[in-house]
């Protein structure tokens, strides 16, 4: 099973099937193999609980840096989806065709704000039918478009090579999840870049 950490995101509203996907395979009664690079250390008991992974299985964990991706936070005042256009616009200038941007926002509202501020397609699960998303996505590999803009229904299964700046609208949610979509840059192995784009942090006290 690849990319096994997404049962950990099962709900009611999000492939509520998946947390009772442990207990039918499991009395498969056949070896098992949970595949993750973005699965961190202290979700790791809550999946095996989830999966019903049985006490004598073996972990083994390798390294998942990826040294060519420059990770940053820029913080910005004022209107943040201003700033985001001013940032691509520099990225594409930095970055020549056909390399390409993927924009994350946070919800699906920002992400269409996003989009028509851009003047970009963009990607998230209740757009088009399975045939809309699969167009979409070929004409992003064709270079039809250099930018994007996506919810997190655009974190899995996306390996493009020439994708070398991801940027984040606002502070993640989940780790997990920004380890896998700051992943979709830099799969050629060229030096990229995955920006986060927010307001003011407030840093935590001692």
């Amino acid at each position: 099973m690849d990319e096994c950490h997404v049962v950990l995101d099962s709900g009611t509203d999000f492939q509520p099937k998946l947390r009772a996907l442990g207990v039918e395979i499991v009395q498969w009664g056949t070896q098992l193999i949970f595949l993750t690079a973005t699965l961190p250390l202290k979700d790791e008991e809550e999946f095996f609980k989830a999966m019903h992974i049985p006490a004598e299985c073996v972990p083994f964990r390798g390294p998942t840096t990826r040294r060519n991706i420059r990770y940053q936070v820029q913080e910005v005042e004022g209107d943040t989806i201003e700033a985001i256009g001013q940032l691509v616009e520099e990225k594409l200038e930095q970055y020549a065709a056909p390399s390409k941007i993927i924009v994350y926002g946070g919800s699906v509202e920002q992400t269409i704000a996003i989009g028509e501020a851009l003047e970009c397609p963009i990607y998230h699960r209740n757009v088009d039918d399975r045939a809309g998303k699969a167009r979409r996505m070929k004409e992003l590999m064709e270079g039809k478009h250099r930018v994007i803009a996506a919810t997190n229904a655009l974190g899995l299964e996306v390996d493009l090579p020439d994708i070398q700046v991801v940027i984040h609208v606002g502070q993640p949610q989940k780790l997990r999840d920004y380890s896998q979509e700051s992943g979709r840059a830099g799969r050629d192995g060229k030096s990229s870049e995955a920006i986060i784009v927010c307001g003011h942090i407030e840093q935590p006290k001692n």
